[in-house]
């Protein structure tokens, strides 16, 4: 049975294929993370990969300023 890598919860294999990534794995579930956390592509994520986070403002520069110019 599918189980979030985070915490060892039970998934489903429909979350795993919403939430999870391109190896089938979950890295975070509904127990561990916040939905906008999930929303977010956390769960997929693999160790070191990083996700590019969007503001409400549009996407932030890695030192969270925003955009260059502004």
């Amino acid at each position: 049975m599918p189980e979030c890598i985070n915490c060892g919860s039970f998934v489903t294999p429909s979350f795993v294929r919403v939430f999870g990534g391109n190896d089938g794995e979950v890295r975070g579930c509904d127990s561990c993370m916040t939905q906008t956390e999930l929303n977010s592509g956390i769960a997929a994520q693999s160790v070191g990969e990083e996700i590019p986070m969007e503001s409400n403002d549009g996407p932030t520069s890695s030192s969270g300023q925003g955009p260059p110019g502004l």
